[in-house]
């Protein structure tokens, strides 16, 4: 087969590649939305910034290390990726005829429509979907020079320049794993856990049946706390203390569109009598991060600092607001 192209669409979460990757693999299989809704629920904020790259996100598991019904993950033993070399371009196309997507690590010097192209030597993930033997070219997925998750081509040829087990993961027993879309799942979506998990959000605490390997810290905040968490961080930022990334506010928005996609999904299954006014409240929210996340894109351009305040000030009223929601959310559950 010249040509084969794996299926990947748009994830609703893009914050990391740990979550992108894989939901942008069983996301376009509608039945795997009953699992997803039952769980990206709960938040974690950082208090101290010491990894700024990691400030906000979803407790949930990244799915490339804890198992998912709908997600084969399978790590390749470093042995066999040795008997592909130089040519583990084959070994690519090998997995992609199988319906493997591969994830594996390489220098974005050589990668196309990335920051460094060109630039500077970084080792960065990325997830390989297809390739093209007439165009000479492989389909991945990652994030662009503008920071959007999107689907590229890179030439074999810069392929072959940008892998290298010796430089990528050198110590890693198996830098390379193999994800296959599982659709013969028969999961049924449980509401209980989802008022488990909203109850843990409204109440700022991490449900200690579903940490996942998590360890509650005090440097860290969950639920709806998260809120004067980014307060802190947007504070920490006036001066350029510490440079502020858009990331926290971009993974807050897509927490509040998967809250309207969870209450459809939850009225037309007849677990909630009427959700109008939880989406015009979920709809409102996701609006004022957006405006938030451009404050702070507006500050970095301007160093006006009245702009954190402002940006701090509606995050304040925003969490007021979804507390009430939640709150409501829960009781009509019951």
């Amino acid at each position: 087969m010249p040509n084969t192209l794996l299926t990947l669409v748009d994830p609703p979460i893009t914050g990391y590649h740990a979550r992108a990757f894989p939901l942008s693999i069983i996301s376009g299989h509608q039945a795997c939305w009953s699992w997803v809704l039952e769980h990206f629920i709960q938040l974690r904020c950082s208090q101290r910034f010491v990894e700024p790259q990691n400030v906000l996100d979803f407790t949930d598991p990244a799915m490339l290390d804890f198992p998912t019904p709908w997600l084969n993950v399978q790590r390749i033993d470093r042995p066999l990726l040795d008997r592909y070399i130089p040519d583990l371009q084959q070994f690519v196309i090998d997995c992609i005829q199988s319906d493997h997507y591969v994830h594996l690590y390489v220098d974005e010097y050589f990668v196309p429509h990335r920051v460094p192209f060109q630039r500077a030597h970084i080792l960065h993930d990325l997830l390989i979907h297809g390739y093209n033997d007439e165009l000479c070219e492989l389909h991945i997925a990652g994030f662009d020079e503008q920071g959007f998750y999107r689907q590229t081509t890179i030439s074999y040829q810069q392929f072959q320049q940008a892998i290298s087990l010796e430089k990528c993961l050198p110590k890693s027993p198996n830098p390379v794993l193999l994800l296959r879309l599982n659709t013969h799942v028969d999961y049924e979506l449980r509401v209980s856990n989802i008022v488990e998990e909203l109850t843990h959000y409204y109440n700022g605490t991490l449900c200690a049946t579903r940490q996942y390997g998590l360890v509650p810290y005090s440097e860290q905040v969950y639920g709806i706390d998260v809120y004067e968490a980014l307060c802190h961080y947007i504070q920490h930022g006036a001066g350029h203390q510490l440079e502020l990334e858009t990331r926290p506010f971009q993974l807050l928005i897509e927490h509040k569109q998967l809250m309207l996609r969870r209450l459809d999904f939850l009225f037309a299954r007849k677990h909630l009598d009427s959700v109008s006014e939880f989406e015009q409240t979920y709809a409102e929210l996701a609006k004022n991060i957006v405006s938030v996340r451009n404050k702070i894109i507006k500050y970095q351009l301007t160093d006006q600092e009245r702009l954190l305040t402002a940006a701090q000030e509606q995050l304040r009223a925003l969490q007021t607001k979804e507390r009430e929601c939640v709150k409501r959310i829960i009781e009509a559950l019951h």
